[in-house]
């Protein structure tokens, strides 16, 4: 990813609030959660398909949306998500792969 450079910011909260919401924030932030959605599809999580008759990889979606700032998830979109990261970490690991340092949400 590369590093980017904010213009005519005076540092009041509605310009913080403009970049958070900017299409260059937004296109950075979807960036990083490609990086990690495709370290998480690396790894090669198999699960169960849906009509139990075989192993499929886990599908790994990005979810964008904005709000008060750009914000993207990464999702382990399978009924068996949760457990699957509850067991092995995968997101985590994805994260950890490029360079982010997870931590729990509390």
């Amino acid at each position: 990813m590369k590093p980017f450079t904010v213009h005519a910011v005076d540092g009041s909260n509605s310009d913080l609030a403009r970049v958070l919401k900017s299409a260059m924030m937004q296109r950075a932030v979807r960036a990083a959660a490609d990086a990690i959605a495709s370290a998480v599809k690396e790894q090669g999580q198999q699960v169960g398909d849906f009509e139990g008759a075989g192993r499929i990889d886990i599908p790994v979606e990005v979810v964008d949306s904005v709000g008060d700032r750009a914000r993207s998830t990464v999702l382990l979109a399978h009924p068996a998500g949760a457990a699957v990261q509850a067991k092995h970490g995968r997101l985590t690991k994805g994260a950890a792969a490029v360079g982010l340092t997870p931590k729990a949400y509390r």
